[in-house]
């Protein structure tokens, strides 16, 4: 996720955090489409799984984030 490592590299501080944050709400933003799109047919299961994965990968971007910010 590009925006993680983004913001993570600018911010520089808490790249887990940061990075979780902006999974989870790049998550919730698809979610919300997909339910316009729809009309009311929810899976839960999957969009909880494709939440936690969301957010497992932008703390992992996050970290990579810092670890790019402090080569230079």
């Amino acid at each position: 996720m590009y925006a993680a490592i983004y913001g993570s590299f600018k911010i520089k501080s808490k790249g887990y955090l940061h990075g979780g944050i902006i999974g989870t709400l790049y998550m919730v933003v698809v979610a919300m489409i997909s339910l316009f799109i729809q009309k009311g047919n929810i899976n839960y299961k999957g969009l909880l799984i494709m939440l936690i994965m969301a957010l497992v990968i932008g703390i992992f971007s996050g970290m990579i984030g810092i670890l790019l910010g402090d080569r230079q």
